[in-house]
């Protein structure tokens, strides 16, 4: 059957509305996955989500990362997964307490805030963790 006559390929074309999971990269997916697994065996299975996180520590975390691999360093030597991975997994992370309302916004006085807390909130409904 050619795509044209398909009709779940058509279905899928008319239906905006669906994430298009399909352009994600395999081996990113692993590695980032990986690099979560190892988060959770040290710090616990999805603890942000529970817990309140600081933007500022994964901002930190994130520089560190680039910075190792502008050094040339491409490979973790903590994880054994690439400096990319764990950018992606602080990623996920960060989202993922958005998401969830654990994310407490401790970036300075003078940093903008307006793009990313207020832009989730505005889509889940649910105001961010900061205490302030």
């Amino acid at each position: 059957m050619t795509e044209e006559l398909n009709p779940k390929a058509a279905a899928a074309a008319a239906d905006a509305s669906k994430v298009r999971l399909d352009l994600l990269e395999v081996p990113a997916d692993e590695a980032i996955a990986n690099v979560l697994d190892h988060g959770a065996q040290k710090y616990g299975v999805e603890n942000y989500r529970a817990i309140p996180i600081h933007l500022r520590t994964y901002i930190a975390a994130t520089r560190r990362h680039l910075n190792a691999l502008k050094r040339g360093e491409d490979i973790d030597p903590d994880s054994g997964e690439s400096h990319w991975a764990h950018i992606g997994a602080n990623v996920h992370v960060v989202m993922g307490a958005m998401d969830e309302n654990t994310l407490v916004d401790d970036r300075g006085p003078g940093e903008p805030k307006q793009a990313g807390i207020d832009a989730n909130q505005a889509r889940t409904g649910k105001p961010d963790a900061d205490t302030r």
